[in-house]
């Protein structure tokens, strides 16, 4: 065994020993008049110096040394105890992390100078002062006015690119560079564990190719016993035959002899490939589970980390907050939990920056000085829960509807109409921000949609629970795994070029299947709905929506996939489903660009090709209310007059609607869509005489979908006018020479300038 060996089990010591010594320090900070606290530390450190020692890492060892020595004279009576004792410990471990990840990587190590002159100062009872704390490189925020008790709204928007200047009476970093704990705290887990990750994504690709191949097997066994029935079908009527010729006796006996040999082998062959088949299923089902369960950790790999962000945070901030974790041995992938582990980050330090109150302020409102978080995990079905709440401000709803009318994404009638939950998801969108000003971290409109982009890439959902004056929760909704996904394949229609098209859904994004009942089927408005335990659900044609011809004509022959929009479910109307099965998901070429309502590709175990339908996508399209086309009498009624038809693309479901009220009312047939990609797909799948467009949106902003759009030939002399709430000269000039026609802010569109206007460009 060679040194970097040795080195990688002294850092796996270290760690274990350092999260200990964490968990220690924060309840010595509460007890500290606790001895056995006191000797707990004293012996962790001296089994780093001990371990130190025997792999020859001189620095780490001459640190938890002079650490041993202190906890040694302050356990002996010798050495009066002191509150900054918890933040010059807090720096030695970080200097520890960081000189063990300094060695291993063969860089020199950290200079330690000054912890050592810390340490001789609080030796001669000179002590730091309390709010002079050392920050672990976790910390990257900056320090706000904490008068704006308001400030939490802001603060969803401040999530990222944040920094904090030390001042130079604080204990030095152990970096020259500012990064992130969570950075220190990847790259050390990424050493020990990057391989072993890598190693098991491969194996469970291969596990899914495997699982496909073998369920092919069963399609040839198939094919054998059509074979075997043929032949004894055969070997009946050639018996027949030749009973009729006594004169070849012989013969006959030597023919019938053979099949029967031959349907014997035949049945014997497919006897071995069940026995084959049954087996290769067992061991891959074992392979399967144990490479699964060797994917899957614990949620307090993070959750550990937390006490001493939150414990540091709030010391800096002059405030007083405790954290209360659960569910911490709830096990998720690592992909996952490596995904998700920034976004939470996020949000905590976001509860105490903005949520937290100073302790003043929340003795007036009646709240005990110290707030608290709630940090909780749990397991549901194939879906990780994750909750965060705090006790603090919650989000000031006056100010969000301030902003969004300066904006111009709704009115003051239409947002006094909405419920809490729809006034919430403003704060999903890019560029919201409540702040007036603009600095190095505040003001820019960068945060939350980050966070929700995120956790949706790895197929999950963010919700938010607002209580003004009383704290925010945050639910985060993730998949257990990555690996193989269990899908309900569905035949969606027949394409006249190439036949049966076939699609998969995520079994996790379907809340129930059904049959659909005449009786419980009716129409709203000319539009399909089916009535199921007192919910009204509206109904929609995924035959329609991909453009394909149906295979199945009957409606209550065909099925319906309940799906979870949020604040409510719609259903989705497939011809037919053929099989459930666990399936490895492969991203679409790039070549290819956006498919739409497609996110994957997959090869089926007969080897038909089926694409992943993405939900999202699905939702987004009937949102905008395009696709409700179940009703005969819909597509058959026939059009008295053409008129002229205009896509609106417009993300705000508020905005979106008035505009298109206001375009039909003008006797314009519109369309919408809700973001650059989506307009994409419905310009592609339909005429249209205009296109309108917002500029700020997820997934596609305006300014791509247009510049997208003018390198079609195809669409080249199709007016565009955008409407938006800027009116920046850069972002006019930025319009033109994408090639807008027309750009209005959304305080002009609903005039009668504005329609004089789209006459002219028509």
């Amino acid at each position: 065994m060679n040194q970097i060996d040795f080195m990688e089990i002294f850092n796996n010591q270290v760690s274990g020993e350092i999260r200990k010594a964490t968990d220690l320090l924060l309840n010595l900070e509460k007890n500290p008049q606790d001895p056995d606290i006191i000797h707990s530390l004293m012996r962790i450190f001296h089994s780093i110096k001990g371990a130190a020692r025997a792999v020859n890492v001189n620095e780490v060892k001459d640190i938890t040394h002079r650490l041993e020595d202190l906890y040694q004279a302050i356990g002996e009576g010798k050495l009066a105890y002191h509150n900054s004792l918890i933040n010059l410990s807090f720096y030695a471990i970080d200097l520890i992390k960081q000189m063990v990840k300094d060695r291993m990587q063969g860089k020199k190590a950290s200079d330690a100078s000054q912890f050592f002159e810390q340490v001789e100062s609080f030796l001669a009872g000179k002590h730091s002062n309390s709010s002079q704390v050392l920050l672990s490189e976790e910390k990257s925020y900056e320090p706000i006015d904490n008068t704006d008790e308001n400030a939490n709204v802001d603060s969803l928007d401040k999530l990222s690119h944040q920094k904090l200047e030390k001042s130079s009476n604080e204990m030095p970093s152990p970096s020259n560079q500012k990064d992130h704990l969570q950075q220190d705290n990847d790259d050390d887990c990424q050493s020990t564990l990057n391989n072993t990750s890598e190693m098991s994504d491969v194996l469970m690709n291969l596990i899914g190719e495997l699982t496909v191949s073998i369920v092919s097997i069963e399609d040839q066994r198939e094919s054998m016993r059509n074979i075997l029935s043929r032949l004894i079908q055969l070997q009946s009527e050639v018996g027949k035959f030749l009973e009729k010729d006594s004169e070849n006796s012989d013969l006959a006996t030597l023919i019938m002899n053979r099949f029967r040999s031959l349907c014997q082998d035949q049945s014997k062959n497919i006897e071995t490939l069940d026995a084959t088949e049954n087996r290769l299923k067992f061991l891959t089902g074992e392979i399967d589970d144990q490479v699964t369960r060797s994917r899957l950790v614990e949620m307090d790999e993070i959750f550990s980390d937390y006490p001493r962000i939150i414990r540091d945070l709030s010391t800096e901030l002059n405030k007083k907050c405790s954290v209360q974790i659960s569910g911490q041995n709830t096990r998720i992938d690592r992909g996952v939990l490596e995904m998700v582990r920034t976004p939470i980050l996020h949000i905590i330090r976001n509860a105490v920056d903005h949520g937290i109150e100073l302790p003043d302020n929340r003795k007036k409102s009646g709240k005990h000085e110290q707030g608290s978080i709630l940090i909780h995990a749990e397991r549901k079905g194939s879906q990780i829960f994750i909750t965060i709440s705090d006790d603090g401000i919650g989000i000031n709803e006056a100010r969000v509807k301030k902003k969004i009318i300066e904006r111009g994404d709704t009115t003051n009638e239409l947002f006094e109409q909405m419920t809490p939950q729809e006034k919430i998801q403003f704060l999903f969108l890019p560029g919201f921000t409540t702040s007036s000003t603009i600095s190095e971290t505040s003001g820019r409109g960068i945060g939350l949609d980050i966070v929700k982009t995120e956790i949706e890439k790895m197929g999950g959902r963010i919700h938010l629970e607002n209580r003004p004056g009383q704290g925010l929760t945050v639910i985060l909704e993730l998949p257990l795994t990555l690996s193989l996904t269990p899908c309900i394949l569905v035949k969606g229609g027949q394409d006249a070029f190439f036949g049966i098209q076939h699609y998969a859904f995520p079994e996790n994004e379907i809340d129930e299947i059904r049959q659909i009942k005449s009786e419980e089927k009716y129409t709203i408005e000319g539009r399909e709905a089916i009535r199921i335990n007192n919910e009204t659900i509206m109904m929609y044609d995924f035959c329609s929506m991909m453009q394909l011809n149906p295979v199945q004509k009957n409606l209550e022959k065909k099925r319906l996939l309940i799906l979870n929009a949020g604040t409510h479910r719609v259903g989705l109307v497939v011809d037919t489903i053929f099989e459930e099965q666990h399936i490895v998901i492969r991203p679409l070429d790039e070549r290819l660009g956006k498919i739409p309502n497609a996110e994957g590709i997959t090869l089926l175990s007969n080897g038909n090709v089926a694409l992943i339908v993405d939900i999202k996508d699905i939702l987004q399209n009937v949102a905008s209310s395009d696709y409700m086309q179940l009703l005969p009498d819909i597509t058959e009624v026939p059009q008295a007059e053409k008129k002229d038809h205009i896509l609106v693309v417009e993300d705000s479901q508020t905005v979106r609607e008035v505009e298109r009220h206001f375009l039909e009312s003008a006797g314009y047939a519109v369309t919408t869509a809700v973001n650059g990609v989506d307009g994409l797909n419905k310009l592609k799948s339909d005429h249209f005489d205009l296109i309108i467009s917002d500029i700020d949106m997820p997934r596609m902003n305006g300014i791509e979908m247009i510049h997208q759009i003018r390198m079609d030939k195809r669409y080249e002399e199709i007016p565009v006018i955008v409407v938006s709430y800027k009116d920046r000269d850069a972002d006019r000039q930025k319009a033109i020479e994408v090639g807008v026609n027309l750009y209005v802010t959304k305080s002009e569109f609903d005039s009668a300038k504005m329609l004089e206007r789209i006459k002219n460009l028509l």
